[in-house]
């Protein structure tokens, strides 16, 4: 039997900064979200890992609604037209 509070797989991503960025973005509106896989992901072999981040299952429809709303489901992906860089030297 399942329970709401049970972790589902969110999503995977590359490497475990991209994990962070989203656990962190999706903590910002309350989901709380974790990762794993983050050791193997590190390696550079025949077959890639990924790390998968988790939310609980009563969390997910949520979670994927925020991740297209803020473009959270392209990591690595930065729009720069969003970022204060400073001035220029």
């Amino acid at each position: 039997m399942s329970d709401s509070s049970d972790p589902v797989v969110l999503t995977e991503v590359p490497t475990e900064a991209d994990a962070i960025l989203l656990r962190d973005a999706l903590a910002e509106h309350g989901v709380r979200a974790e990762y794993d896989g983050a050791t193997i992901a590190g390696f550079r072999a025949e077959a890639p890992a990924m790390v998968r981040v988790l939310v609980a299952e009563s969390d997910r429809d949520l979670a994927r609604r925020l991740m297209q709303d803020h473009r959270l489901d392209t990591p690595g992906q930065v729009d720069w037209s969003q970022v204060d860089v400073g001035e220029p030297e």
